[in-house]
C-alpha cells in the first residue's frame, strides 16, 4: 500500500490475483488503520454477515457459499 501508493482493496486484488488463496483473517483490522494512517481514508468496511464479521472484499463470496 505504501510503495505503491494502493488502496487496501488494490492491495488485496493484486496479490490475490497471484496467490487465489490469500485471507489475511485476524489482522484486517490492523490493515483499516494502517490505510487511514496513509491515506486518511478507508475505502475497505468490515460487513456483518451471517458468519460473523468480514471484510468488504469477501462479501460476495460469502453470499454465493451461504446460497450453497
Amino acid at each position: 500500500m505504501k510503495h505503491c501508493s494502493m488502496s487496501l482493496a488494490g492491495a488485496h486484488a493484486g496479490i490475490e490475483s497471484c496467490r487465489p488463496i490469500v485471507r489475511p483473517s485476524s489482522f484486517w483490522q490492523q490493515l483499516i488503520r494502517y490505510e487511514y494512517k496513509l491515506f486518511g481514508i478507508n475505502r475497505l468496511r468490515m460487513t456483518s454477515s451471517l458468519s460473523g464479521v468480514i471484510p468488504g472484499v469477501y462479501e460476495n463470496e460469502v453470499r454465493v457459499m451461504l446460497l450453497l
